[in-house]
């Protein structure tokens, strides 16, 4: 995304933000067992809602992550029982938390976060402790927390009005006239924030440069990678790839993609690819 910093992706569909989740935590593993835990140790944390886990795509996507034991990928699973149309009882009976557990998840359930937070970090906490196995949250929350269509499909994809907005507002204690306004203590909070971050970062990167002196190769492939600097033209790879001829070779139809595949890899080894289980039979990847 050149227009936004910080925003490495942007989805559309249901289902997306989570899968390119797990990408993302396959990517920070492999990282991780490439170079040097000591420069890749991150977590890939999730918020998504039912309509995500009812896509096709997040449950191949998770039960990849299973199989792989992405311990450092945590998902918060808002479970809010709610969809545009109503109760999500209408179409979405499962009992989710028994499906990632068959994907080889560790999965926890905390009853509530509107009064307090502790029970989720408490949860976030023992996550991070089971680090063979990728996290489900189910956090049960209340859509429209406040207004007086609070847990109804009314709040889902339709303006409050002005007057459930003040009443609301009313009810936490804020100026129901004030309109697009952060109070101060929130401010000092989220700066707070930031402040911490950024010396964390810093001291990170910091790590990263002593690291970098004693491994020179290394560094000078991570910051390739990250330059986005393929370092290999179309041109060449077109030359690498292997040639057929229609007529002689009578595998052709079968072996193309996986020689293609293999001839591109000692030019573009930090990609990372899938056989989806047809290597040995329709040799596709």
């Amino acid at each position: 995304m050149p227009y936004s910093s910080g925003i490495e992706v942007s989805t559309g569909p249901l289902g997306q933000g989570i899968s390119n989740a797990v990408g993302m935590a396959i990517g920070e593993k492999h990282l991780e067992a490439t170079y040097s835990t000591e420069v890749f140790n991150n977590y890939t944390y999730v918020i998504c809602g039912d309509g995500c886990l009812q896509e096709g795509i997040s449950s191949e996507a998770c039960s990849l992550a299973g199989h792989l034991g992405l311990g450092k990928l945590i998902v918060l699973y808002d479970d809010n029982g709610i969809t545009i149309d109503g109760s999500t009882e209408l179409s979405f009976t499962e009992d989710v938390l028994k499906r990632y557990e068959a994907y080889g998840w560790h999965t926890q359930y905390v009853a509530d976060v509107a009064m307090g937070l502790d029970d989720l970090r408490k949860a976030i906490e023992e996550a991070k402790m089971v680090t063979e196995k990728p996290s489900l949250i189910k956090v049960k929350t209340a859509i429209g927390y406040g207004s007086k269509f609070e847990g109804e499909e009314k709040t889902h994809g339709a303006p409050l009005g002005e007057e459930d907005i003040a009443q609301a507002k009313k009810k936490f204690g804020l100026d129901p006239d004030e309109k697009f306004a952060v109070a101060d203590d929130v401010k000092e909070f989220w700066k707070k924030v930031a402040d911490a971050r950024e010396l964390d970062r810093t001291e990170k990167h910091g790590v990263y440069l002593e690291w970098s002196k004693t491994h020179e190769k290394e560094h000078a492939e991570i910051e390739r990678r990250f330059s986005k600097d393929v370092s290999v033209s179309v041109e060449d790879l077109i030359k690498a790839m292997p040639t057929f001829t229609i007529g002689k070779d009578k595998d052709m139809g079968k072996f193309e993609s996986i020689e293609i595949c293999y001839s591109c890899n000692p030019t573009t080894y930090h990609c990372i690819l899938h056989s989806q289980q047809l290597v040995n039979t329709a040799k596709r990847f």
